[in-house]
């Protein structure tokens, strides 16, 4: 959040130098915005991968609580 706020107050002060500048400046933020994204989804689903046994496990466990219907 902290970062965030931060990158927002330097596109703000972008703005006050000009339009072209700014727009830049937020299509660079947002790729890195995604890139960042990517990063984090791709270790949550190599996490997943790893873990294989954890999921069986809950799974199981689900179904067993809950059912199938």
């Amino acid at each position: 959040m902290l970062v965030a706020t931060a990158l927002l107050i330097v596109l703000g002060a972008i703005f006050l130098r000009g339009f072209g500048e700014a727009i830049l400046l937020a299509v660079i933020l947002v790729g890195v915005y995604l890139l960042l994204n990517v990063i984090v989804l791709a270790d949550g689903l190599l996490a997943i991968v790893r873990e294989s046994r954890s999921r069986s496990n809950w799974t199981g466990s689900l179904f067993a609580r809950h059912g199938s219907r």
